[in-house]
Order: structure tokens, then sequence, then C-alpha cells
């Protein structure tokens, strides 16, 4: 690593988990004579779970035992520890497709293949203050850009916190500052995420929609609606009151197809399931205009009410209050 970093490398407050002892204490030594001070080390990936709630380290060396692949996902989905944007290497054995991408989709920065030597992985160090890949929200995978999953245009970007490069280039971090840092990052990548499930909910709408108009095979629906129904109860578990409540009808709706799949006149459901789908793009997608569809929205909503009592008081006037709300979630990643 270049000169002007080595003489910070104490500042920086690193977690080295490993079962193998040997492996633990040469990785140790290996980073003490680099320069890093501030190093735990710990034998059970278990005992992460106390130190990331108690402290903030910079940097997270972890193996793959036990739940370690597990926790990295908690972490990144901010359920475990207070900084879901911490940098972590992973430590994988084994070269098979299917551990190295089982341990990549968990969101991990970089990964190193046992065996392999400190320079290795001085170098991945590097690579996190040099080149840190900018993180990004699917709806099933939150962490850095490592596939490049972005190039097609049609998934936003992250630059989030880093307090390895600060401190490594010799910035003072303020707990207060980073704290604030954080939640910015968590409310941008939050109201990504919502964006990116409205838009996946709406696709399997339609799916299901051309599936039912087109008279293919039931399985198609029923598998397209199923998808709709558990989409939606996710977005009701993490997001504001206002598209939950789109949620909640569009559920009913696909439940009342659902049970009558075989009908053969499903016109007016379908209708409505899509006219709540475009609404929750709508909510979900702030940039978009969504005052031509509003109205349209509404009545769909209201013709369709009167017919299924059941669904009437969920939805009126749910699709026109929260497209015109705009508010967007701001819990956690998860």
């Amino acid at each position: 690593m270049p000169g002007p970093l080595r003489k910070h490398r104490a500042n920086v407050r690193i977690v080295l988990a490993d079962k193998d002892s040997y492996m633990r204490q040469g990785l140790r030594n290996a980073l003490a004579a680099e320069g890093y001070r501030d190093i735990r080390t710990i034998r059970r990936v278990s005992l992460l779970r106390g130190i990331l709630a108690a402290s903030q380290p910079d940097l997270l060396i972890l193996d793959t035992d036990g739940d370690a692949i597990e926790l990295v996902t908690a972490i990144r989905n901010n359920i475990l520890g207070k900084n879901p944007f911490l940098p972590i290497i992973l430590v994988i054995s084994g070269s098979e497709a299917a551990t190295v991408n089982y341990a990549a989709n968990s969101g991990a920065d970089l990964i190193l293949m046992k065996p392999f030597s400190p320079a290795q992985l001085f170098r991945r160090i590097e690579r996190l203050v040099a080149a840190r890949m900018p993180f990004i929200v699917t709806p099933h995978y939150t962490g850095p850009d490592r596939r490049g999953l972005d190039r097609s245009g049609n998934v936003r970007r992250y630059d989030v916190p880093n307090t390895l490069k600060d401190k490594l280039e010799g910035q003072t971090v303020d707990p207060a500052a980073l704290t604030d840092q954080i939640e910015k990052s968590v409310r941008q990548i939050n109201s990504g995420r919502l964006e990116q499930m409205a838009i996946t909910l709406a696709q399997h709408v339609e799916e299901a929609c051309v599936a039912s108009e087109t008279n293919e095979e039931h399985d198609s629906v029923e598998e397209a609606l199923s998808l709709v129904i558990r989409i939606s109860e996710r977005i009701r578990s993490s997001a504001t009151d206002e598209i939950t409540g789109l949620c909640a009808s569009l559920t009913k709706v696909a439940e009342t197809i659902l049970a009558d799949v075989n009908a053969t006149n499903m016109k007016k459901e379908l209708k409505l399931l899509r006219q709540l789908a475009q609404s929750a793009v709508l909510v979900a997608n702030p940039d978009l205009d969504a005052s031509a569809a509003i109205d349209d929205i509404t009545r769909a909503i209201e013709r369709y009410a009167p017919k299924r009592p059941d669904l009437a008081a969920p939805q009126q006037g749910a699709a026109s209050n929260a497209v015109r709300a705009r508010t967007m979630p701001e819990r956690s990643l998860a």
C-alpha cells in the first residue's frame, strides 16, 4: 500500500473472524507488521453479533464458518450492527461456482479463496480504499456492485460511507457525522429498494393479466399471482402507510382472482389489478409524473368496489391519496 497511507493504519479498527487459530494468528501478525494495531480476532463467527452491536469496525475479514454468510446479509440489510456499509472481505474454502455465487450474493465487498498470502489480503484492502464499488439495491440484493449489475443502466448506484478509506487517508471520523451519513444512505437505498419492488410487482401483475387474457394454463396465472401477493406483502412489511394501503387492496384482488382462477370473465378484476400496480409504481417512483393517472386509477377502484363490498373499504381513495402523498420509507434496509 502506498506510503502516505501507512502512518494512519494504527487508526483502523479491524475485526478478524476465523476458526483456524493458525490462520487467525498469522493474519494478525501480518497486519500488525504493516502497521495495523487495532485488530480484534475471534474464533467463532457467532461472537460477531455482540461485537457489532457494541462497536463500529472499519473492516471485517470473515471466514465462511457457520452462519457467516447469513450474518453478512444481515449486516447489509441493517439488521445486524450499526453500519450496513461496513467493508467486508469474505474468506471462502473451495472454488466451486455454487460456493462463490453464494458468497457473492451475501453482499460482501471482496472474496478471498484459501489458501492465500498476506500480500493478496493487502491488495484487497487497497482496492477497498482506492476503488470500492458503489452499492446497488434490487429486490433480493443489497451490496457492492461486484458483478457489474448496473450495466443496463436500470440499477441505481449509491456512494456509501467508507470509514476504512477515510481513516487510511488521514481524515477524522466524527461519530455523529458518520451516523448522519449512514442514515442518509439508508434512506436512499430504502427508496431504491421500494422502487425496484414496485416495478417487479407490476411486471408480475402484467404476466398474470396476460396469461389470464390469453387463456394460458392456470398454473401460469397462479404462479404469477402468488409472486404478486408475496412481493405485495413484503412491501407492506417495510414501507409507508400510503403504499401499504395500495398493496393491501392489491393482495385482496389477487386473492379474489386466485380463488376463482377458472372463471371466464375476470376483466374488471384484472383491470383493477393493473391499476393498483400502476399506482404502486407511481408512489414508489417519485420522479414519475402521476397526475394523468390519478383520476383513472380512482375511477377504476370506485367502479369495482360496489360489486365487491369486502374490497371497498381499503381501496376507495387509496390510490389517489397514496400517489399524491409521495412519501418514501425511512425504515431499515430489510
